[in-house]
């Protein structure tokens, strides 16, 4: 019997793209680094980028059972201190009684 992966991996490649501040400079001049920003995401190793770019390759190790169908399953155990009997009874109507 073949059995689903405890795992599977996905593997990309992430252009990075720095943001720089066009007023502050630090102690040698240079443009503050205010932040970075995904730019584009392939599947392959770009062939080309912007000069101040970088890209990493990432990957994701995703639990298989994340991916997989929802198989949602129940067991109930009812144990006899749990079940209550109740009797009902109908007595004959009466003259007074609606029906």
């Amino acid at each position: 019997m073949t059995t689903q992966p405890d795992h599977v991996d996905a593997t990309f490649y992430a252009i990075i793209t720095p943001s720089w501040s066009r007023h502050r400079r630090d102690d040698r001049g240079r443009p503050l680094l205010e932040g970075a920003s995904v730019d584009r995401i392939t599947k392959g190793r770009p062939s080309t980028v912007r000069g101040d770019a970088v890209v990493t390759r990432l990957t994701l190790r995703i639990d298989s059972t994340a991916l997989l169908p929802l198989q949602p399953q129940a067991v109930v155990h009812i144990h006899a201190d749990d079940v209550q009997v109740i009797e009902v009874t109908a007595d004959e109507p009466t003259e007074g009684d609606q029906p």
